[in-house]
């Protein structure tokens, strides 16, 4: 049974990433709706990997990219957030999800920054994973460790709050295909390694898999075999907060509260 919530989420990325096509209606189904949302959602990775390699590579400037620009700061309640500091636009690559893959939820520490790609059926865990390039920043400067540092700038989706009751979010994830790194058409798979933020973890806890392949094996950097979770802006993002409905199931922390789905629809047709 497909769950009603990513019928929802597919609903209004199908609005911001296909705003060409035919408005899906409420009797639209997985099928009609997954196929064009997940070409989208895996043709602006391709554009935002291509860019993020240029970069490490040195030949963009990363202050002038077209690419979102985010930073990290303490919210009201003490918690770790994340910020746009450029104007985003609806249907933008926003960010990425990091962190530990586990293929079985047996496998499954416990903890709170735990994510599930219900599209290809895989837990991330981005506990504890930052992006290198804000290794110096204040906010995160006085977090204790650990820390694990990756190459992805993007890559910090595991860090986004969920909406206060006032609220509503602003971004939705989505699943897309990597990308190997010949397809990006760079000389050497180096980049690509460092942009892909996860490790697979095998059944005895141990890391299997790496970007360049499996463990204890030689350097090859194979095809990612898994789907990755990018984030997109379900509407105009300037200076604020981004927010993701984490979607829990009852019964609620005291601190969650359910998003308003019909009001959420209402604001993201009003920005299109």
């Amino acid at each position: 049974m497909v769950s009603p919530h990513l019928l929802r989420d597919l609903r209004l990325l199908h609005r911001v990433l296909c705003p060409n096509a035919p408005k899906a209606s409420q009797s639209s189904t997985l099928g009609d709706l997954f196929e064009p949302v997940f070409a989208q959602s895996t043709r602006r990775a391709f554009e935002a990997l291509e860019l993020l390699c240029a970069e490490l590579a040195g030949a963009d400037d990363p202050a002038r990219s077209p690419l979102a620009s985010l930073e990290p700061f303490e919210t009201a309640s003490a918690n770790l957030g994340v910020r746009a500091r450029s104007p985003l636009q609806p249907g933008q690559l926003v960010c990425f999800y990091p962190g530990r893959i586990f293929t079985s939820e047996a496998q499954l520490p416990p903890g709170d920054q735990l994510f599930t790609n219900e599209y290809d059926n895989i837990h991330l865990d981005g506990k504890a994973w930052y992006p290198a390039a804000w290794r110096q920043h204040e906010a995160l400067t006085q977090r204790p460790p650990p820390h694990l540092w990756h190459g992805n700038r993007l890559a910090v989706g595991n860090l986004l709050n969920h909406p206060q009751p006032t609220q509503l979010p602003n971004v939705a994830p989505m699943a897309f295909a990597w990308p190997g790194w010949q397809q990006l058409g760079i000389e050497s798979p180096a980049f690509w390694a460092r942009l892909v933020p996860h490790v697979e973890v095998g059944d005895n806890g141990r890391v299997a898999r790496t970007p360049s392949g499996e463990a204890g094996q030689k350097a090859t950097f194979p095809a990612w075999p898994h789907l990755g979770l990018a984030f997109f802006a379900l509407r105009e993002v300037e200076a604020e907060e981004l927010l993701l409905n984490y979607r829990l199931s009852p019964p609620f922390p005291s601190w969650y509260s359910p998003v308003d789905e019909d009001a959420l629809d209402a604001e993201v047709e009003r920005h299109l």
